[in-house]
C-alpha cells in the first residue's frame, strides 16, 4: 500500500512547517497546519482560512532516493542520464512534479513541460534529492 504523507511550506514566513503528516480530513489538515504556523511564526499572525492561502502542501511520492531520503513533490533531484547510442552520460537536475492528467509523479526539466520523465521505484535508485523548489530555487537555474 502506498504511504500518503505530506509536507507544508509557508510562503509568508519562508519555512517548511511540517514534514510527514497525514490527512484525516480537511479540518484536521487545517488544524495541523495552523498549529505549525503559530509555532513557527514569531509575529503570531492569526491562522485563518485566508492565511491558508500562504501554505503550499506537497505530497510524498512513496519513493526514496539513492540515500534513502523521502522524495516529495517540489523536490529537486540530480541524476545521470545515459545516452543509449553514444554511451555518453550527462548529469541533469529536475523538479518533482505531479501530473494530474495521468495521476503520476515525474521530473520536469523546466516548467514548460517541454521535457518530462515519469519515474518509478525501479528507476529511482540513481536519483538524489539535492533540495526543494522553495528552499533552493537557484538549483533549477
Amino acid at each position: 500500500m502506498r504511504q500518503l504523507k505530506f509536507r507544508a511550506w509557508d510562503t509568508a514566513t519562508k519555512t517548511m512547517l511540517i514534514t510527514g503528516f497525514h490527512f484525516f480530513g480537511e479540518t484536521t489538515c487545517f488544524d495541523l497546519i495552523c498549529q505549525m504556523v503559530m509555532e513557527n511564526n514569531p509575529n503570531k499572525i492569526e491562522c485563518s482560512l485566508m492565511r491558508m492561502n500562504d501554505v503550499v502542501v506537497m505530497q510524498f511520492t512513496g519513493l526514496l532516493d539513492k540515500n534513502k531520503k523521502q522524495i516529495y513533490e517540489g523536490d529537486i533531484l540530480r541524476y545521470v542520464e545515459k545516452m543509449c547510442d553514444l554511451g555518453d552520460a550527462q548529469t541533469l537536475i529536475a523538479k518533482v512534479i505531479y501530473d494530474q492528467d495521468v495521476a503520476a509523479f515525474g521530473l520536469g526539466l523546466n516548467d514548460e513541460r517541454g521535457c518530462w520523465n515519469y519515474f518509478t521505484d525501479r528507476t529511482i535508485s540513481h536519483f538524489e534529492v539535492i533540495g526543494n523548489e522553495f528552499e533552493n530555487p537557484k538549483l533549477l537555474k
